[in-house]
């Protein structure tokens, strides 16, 4: 893609660990005006300073602080029940942030967080972005229906962001809602392991269906899989298995309370 010469080094690095056909599913008008932008953000930095600010109390209470140095230890070099901590504590906040209304910090790799005083330190690298209204309420909702055990919302939830089509046939729509499931891995009923190849793999079968079917995604989904790599890529290097149903589960009470 002649458009990737030209993005910031950074976002080029993180782009490497994405698998090359989520850019086939993505409309190509979309990238060809997110991709600069995202660009800006990386380049001037103070455009990310608001969105912390707001971001911030809803984060806090996962022991995270942003910071602009990174103080005492790489999260992947302290105790092994401090992984697990830490560990636990990325994936509620990947999971708060499908509730961020302001927007959400995509990159979750090793390298911007450090570990102190049982507080996670963070400095985002201005990779960031806010999806649409339509697309994050559907999220949540292909969440809740698969960690609830609902059917029907978390197929209504495929629906609202882009992955199932109306017009598909009922085995079309039936072997999208399974392919998403596998996904999710062994989530729902017992403690899962992160590994970054298997993820890839359920993504790619994913992709090969909606190229089949012609169907062009919006950089919402672009968005997702960027924020989903680089959670995996962190969780694998901590080696920590999570009870992710019981974790989603802690957000959406916090989040239902509010």
């Amino acid at each position: 893609m002649i458009l990737m010469r030209f993005l910031p080094d950074i976002l080029k690095e993180m782009l490497k660990n994405v698998p090359s056909l989520l850019f086939d599913v993505v409309d190509w008008k979309e990238l060809t005006h997110v991709l600069p932008v995202m660009s800006k953000r990386i380049v001037s930095r103070d455009q990310v300073l608001p969105l912390l600010k707001d971001v911030a109390p809803e984060l806090a209470s996962y022991q995270l602080q942003f910071s602009e140095e990174l103080p005492g230890q790489k999260t992947t070099e302290v105790t092994e029940s401090e992984k697990k901590k830490i560990a636990t504590n990325l994936l509620k906040i990947y999971f708060q942030q499908l509730y961020n209304q302001q927007g959400q910090l995509l990159d979750l790799r090793s390298d911007f967080f450090s570990y102190k005083g049982q507080i996670l330190y963070w400095k985002p690298n201005g990779i960031w972005a806010n999806w649409k209204q339509e697309f994050q309420t559907g999220l949540i909702d292909v969440y809740k229906g698969f960690y609830l055990q609902e059917e029907d919302l978390f197929r209504s939830g495929l629906k609202a962001i882009g992955l199932i089509q109306e017009q598909w046939s009922q085995d079309d729509q039936d072997q999208m809602a399974s392919l998403f499931k596998n996904h999710f891995g062994s989530s729902l009923s017992a403690e899962m392991n992160f590994n970054i190849d298997d993820f890839k793999n359920s993504f790619i079968n994913i992709f090969h269906f909606l190229l089949e079917k012609k169907v062009r995604m919006s950089a919402d989904f672009m968005y997702l899989g960027l924020m989903l790599v680089t959670l995996y890529l962190h969780l694998e290097e901590l080696k920590q298995p999570l009870d992710v149903r019981s974790i989603f589960l802690d957000v959406l009470a916090n989040n239902n309370s509010k």
